[in-house]
């Protein structure tokens, strides 16, 4: 097993390492029921490395091949604090962070659609920084997120769906609405 694997901490793979223990993930027990895992005591630096620090950097690559979107669900409710999305992402599913301690976020110009609820309920955080355009904020996709004060977004969104800032009650910059033909 190769570091990359071990650090592509995602989706479905995520949960080959790690278990759910409430609103925590954990490494799991018994490491020896994990497939192909050469190397324990290395799984557990790399787990050690990345979580502990509440911080996750998504590759660019896995198995060879471009890291081109973030799972549904993928890290919900996994205590982060700090996220790295490469320039190969284009798509980010629903809740894919959700329920985190994130306090700012940067969104590549890569990614051209977010799903409902990505970062619903995040409530330390305080800005997002889009790099690019996405046409459509989805239902939910800030709810919650009570400590936003800005949103950046080089281009403007074309829809700005049902709740998308709900209870962002401190939220005082927003990306300019030029474009927006619903709200």
């Amino acid at each position: 097993m190769n570091d990359a694997r071990v650090v592509t901490l995602s989706g479905e793979e995520l949960m080959e390492y790690v278990e759910r223990n409430g609103d925590t993930l954990r490494l799991k027990k018994n490491l020896d029921k994990i497939e192909q895992t050469k190397n324990n005591d290395r799984v557990q630096r790399i787990f050690d490395k990345h979580f502990a620090k509440k911080k996750i950097k998504i590759p660019a690559k896995h198995n060879g091949g471009a890291v081109v979107s973030i799972a549904s669900g993928a890290f919900a409710k996994s205590e982060i604090k700090s996220v790295t999305i490469p320039n190969t992402v284009k798509k980010i599913g629903a809740s894919a962070f959700a329920d985190n301690n994130l306090e700012s976020v940067i969104i590549p110009s890569s990614v051209t659609q977010i799903g409902e609820g990505a970062f619903k309920n995040n409530t330390s955080l305080k800005t997002v920084d889009f790099k690019g355009s996405v046409q459509v904020l989805e239902d939910n996709l800030f709810s919650n997120c009570i400590g936003l004060t800005e949103v950046k977004m080089a281009g403007s969104p074309v829809n700005i769906e049902t709740s998308a800032f709900y209870y962002c009650r401190n939220l005082t910059t927003i990306p300019s609405l030029d474009s927006v033909e619903k709200i």
